[in-house]
């Protein structure tokens, strides 16, 4: 296991190099534009409020990064909904109490007043838990298949044993 953990580490380590469809959700793309692109992010689609459904199924964003002023419990489940694999980073200029709720979240960062260190940082461990997570899902369907074949490989051992005592 520490072979894979290992290899999905050394894949995610620069996951901000690539290029990352990037949904902006803010009430003004100034607000967060001048970091996100100092911070390397090009391609970048802004949003005033959070959707409330997928206006483009198949092009989902690799990341989705909102302003603490659009973030509330309802709009980060229906975003869960509509995005369920996708990491989520809130930014907040100060500590609030009423965002507390992030923290304990899957695939949701919380950062207060981030520089483009912090950013990256949070991008790569959440992109890290992503691609865990999927391996985690994974290898339960293959351990799946292996319960059902080793059931299988069961029946047909009783199978030959009966037949042997037959004969």
């Amino acid at each position: 296991m520490n072979r894979v953990h290992a290899e999905v580490a050394r894949s995610t380590r620069n996951a901000v190099e690539e290029m990352l469809k990037v949904l902006v959700i803010t009430p003004s793309s100034e607000e967060l534009s001048p970091l996100l692109h100092k911070c390397g992010l090009a391609d970048l689609t802004f949003k005033e409020k959070v959707p409330a459904k997928e206006n483009n199924p198949g092009s989902s964003p690799d990341l989705i990064i909102l302003s603490e002023l659009l973030t509330n419990r309802k709009g980060l489940q229906q975003l869960d909904k509509i995005h369920p694999a996708v990491p989520k980073i809130v930014l907040s200029t100060g500590r609030n109490k009423r965002l507390s709720f992030v923290k304990g979240r899957r695939l949701s960062e919380l950062l207060v007043n981030p520089g483009c260190r912090d950013l990256k940082d949070a991008i790569n461990r959440l992109e890290s838990e992503r691609r865990l997570m999927e391996e985690n899902i994974s290898l339960k369907e293959e351990v799946s298949s292996l319960y059902k074949l080793i059931d299988t490989y069961g029946q047909v051992n009783h199978i030959l044993i009966d037949r042997k005592s037959v004969v």
